[in-house]
């Protein structure tokens, strides 16, 4: 694997570790959607001991990128959905199982 930093490298270790929770600050082209991807594929490989499957919430600057890692991920066989705000997001953000949840920064702060 090559890797485009060290701080990467060292990111990726923690999410093979299993390390939770985990907040991970790259520059732009820095990597970071590999991670949530590993994250993902680690845990549909080996489920957590609860027999729940986690959730990766991944916080993406613009909603204008959602819909690209949206396709990405999908790419990658990776279940992702966008959690959306208001009343119809609510009812959809409950019923639709997925690795990760993509938010836009809009709706976080």
């Amino acid at each position: 694997v090559t890797y485009k930093s060290p701080e990467q490298k060292a990111a990726l270790c923690a999410v093979v570790q299993g390390l939770s929770p985990l907040i991970v600050i790259l520059p732009t082209g820095g990597g970071k959607t590999l991670l949530p991807v590993a994250a993902a594929v680690l845990d549909n490989a080996a489920p957590q001991e609860s027999g729940r499957p986690s959730v990766t919430i991944l916080v993406v600057p613009f909603r204008a990128f959602i819909k690209d890692m949206l396709v990405r991920l999908h790419y990658a066989g990776v279940k992702a959905v966008e959690w959306q705000a208001g009343a119809e997001g609510d009812c959809q953000n409950r019923r639709t199982p997925a690795s990760i949840v993509l938010v836009s920064a809009d709706y976080v702060g």
